[in-house]
């Protein structure tokens, strides 16, 4: 009877780190697509920000062309 009581005691340890690990995977999983969702929403705000930097550089040689043409 011991031998049957120790691996249901077996089988209790090893549900419980498996449910340890699922727990932890998930967590860490949590963490990674926060990191992405962290790093894709700052990536989008840096690119938007250069591209409107670059649309009133482009404005500015627009306006400057404009003045020359004019000029002429």
């Amino acid at each position: 009877m011991g031998g049957i009581h120790e691996q249901a005691n077996n089988l209790n340890q090893l549900d419980v780190q498996i449910n340890k690990s699922i727990n932890g995977g998930i967590e860490m999983d949590l963490i990674i697509l926060t990191a992405i969702v962290l790093i894709v929403f700052f990536s989008s705000s840096i690119i938007e920000k250069r591209l409107k930097t670059i649309e009133k550089q482009n404005n500015r040689v627009i306006e400057i062309l404009e003045e020359i043409r004019d000029k002429k």
